[in-house]
């Protein structure tokens, strides 16, 4: 578990694409606070993946029980299935081990708007490095670490998918 947890890091980033300036795509790694915290921010849909087979009741009960089920989908099998259905988003949040983020880092790039934003957590300090060659050439916009782990909140520089 991350230290910051993904809701904080992206609670005030800044504009264009922030979470208070109701981007009309989301798409979020892994289940926890963070899907349904960006719907109550304002974004108009968020999508939720994870490879806990457990994952999918315990979030669409949370989505619901905060009022925003309707604009949440939560769909199985973590970040591979999504990364060839061609669609693109404007903020990506992977709280997942770093082996996941560098096999996965140019999926994510590709999912992600050009501009929009990347935010990684769940790395510790050690692994920041390797995340960012991952994400190479995505720039770190604000980056938070406490108790030996750390979260970036990055700009895709990439070109995305249309």
């Amino acid at each position: 578990m991350t230290a910051m947890s993904s809701q904080e890091a992206t609670a005030e980033p800044p504009s264009p694409g922030s979470v208070r300036d109701a981007p009309s795509r989301m798409w979020v790694v892994a289940a926890g606070s963070w899907p349904w915290g960006a719907l109550l921010l304002g974004a108009q849909e968020a999508v939720g993946v994870d490879i806990d087979p457990t994952a999918r009741t315990a979030s669409r009960a949370v989505a619901s029980a905060n009022g925003v089920g309707e604009r949440y989908e939560f769909r199985d099998g973590g970040i591979a299935p999504l990364c060839h259905r061609g669609q693109c988003f404007d903020v990506v949040v992977a709280n997942v081990l770093i082996p996941v983020i560098e096999e996965h880092g140019r999926d994510l790039q590709a999912m992600c708007r050009p501009g929009g934003a990347i935010v990684v957590s769940g790395l510790l300090v050690d692994q920041r490095d390797r995340a960012l060659a991952a994400l190479e050439p995505s720039e770190v916009m604000r980056e938070y670490s406490s108790d030996g782990w750390v979260t970036l909140v990055m700009t895709n520089r990439t070109g995305g998918r249309r």
